[in-house]
């Protein structure tokens, strides 16, 4: 298992990728899944560099969205990774984020609930699985490596 410990002295926010429209990606065009593969390479690359903690797909009844944790210096940096997004530099998606308002204490609690038994991390794990059943979850909060 495998997962990014949170640094005390960064902020975090809640990201929200906007779909272009509510039956996204039901019916999403060849254009929008090359900007998608983009998205998902960029998101690659910031979980790589440490500023997502974790994101992925959510598949909702009223309409698919994104997610992530952000771990960034400040709200400008937040707004930035924002913007840099390619599928929102292309005009197709849009974004918005807000702090994570209860600080010290959910970052304990956070760390707690990691570090505890393995069902703990199964649950989580499976709660991922439940919501990308196709097999391909992006959510990356935990990895697995046998």
């Amino acid at each position: 298992m495998r997962y990014h410990a949170l640094a005390m002295d960064k902020r975090h926010y809640y990201f929200k990728l906007i779909a272009p429209r509510p039956t996204f990606p039901a019916d999403i065009t060849e254009q929008e899944k090359a900007l998608m593969n983009e998205h998902g390479a960029y998101c690659e690359q910031q979980f790589a560099a440490g500023k997502l903690l974790a994101y992925g797909p959510v598949m909702a009844p009223g309409g698919a969205f994104g997610i992530a944790i952000l771990e960034v210096a400040d709200e400008a940096e937040a707004q930035q990774f924002g913007e840099d997004d390619p599928s929102v530099r292309a005009g197709m998606n849009r974004f918005e984020f807000l702090s994570h308002a209860r600080g010290r204490r959910a970052r304990q609690e956070l760390m707690e609930s990691l570090s505890s038994p393995p069902q703990r991390a199964g649950a989580l794990a499976r709660a991922a699985v439940r919501t990308q059943p196709a097999g391909n979850c992006v959510s990356h909060l935990i990895e697995r490596h046998d």
